[in-house]
């Protein structure tokens, strides 16, 4: 994994129509700028589910070698701090596990 700043970040998103929300100034909540016939997922509520989703999205995509990862708001968990009993907490570190993230990487 290689992590990138922000603003590189966030000119790559531009050249593929996703910008910050104007909105939520402060949230960092990304959209398409422009019309898109892009399908929209629904994130499950129940964590246990979420990984379900990521398969089944990353099934349906063509080959790919790389991908961008943007965490909304603050750092990146490090495993070693979540509280076990938290689901939601165990399967966010299990996937970003999965893609390589390194522990308690800024968001950048």
């Amino acid at each position: 994994m290689q992590t990138i700043a922000e603003e590189e970040f966030l000119r790559w998103a531009a050249r593929h129509g996703l910008g910050l929300d104007a909105r939520y100034p402060h949230s960092a909540v990304l959209q398409f700028v422009w019309d898109s016939e892009s399908r929209f997922w629904l994130v499950p509520p129940e964590p246990e589910r979420r990984p379900y989703l990521l398969a089944s999205v990353l099934e349906l995509m063509d080959h790919w070698h790389a991908c961008y990862v943007w965490r909304h708001l603050g750092r990146w968990p490090d495993p070693n701090s979540v509280d076990v009993r938290r689901t939601n907490d165990v399967v966010e570190c299990r996937i970003l596990e999965g893609l390589g993230v390194p522990r308690g990487t800024p968001r950048f």
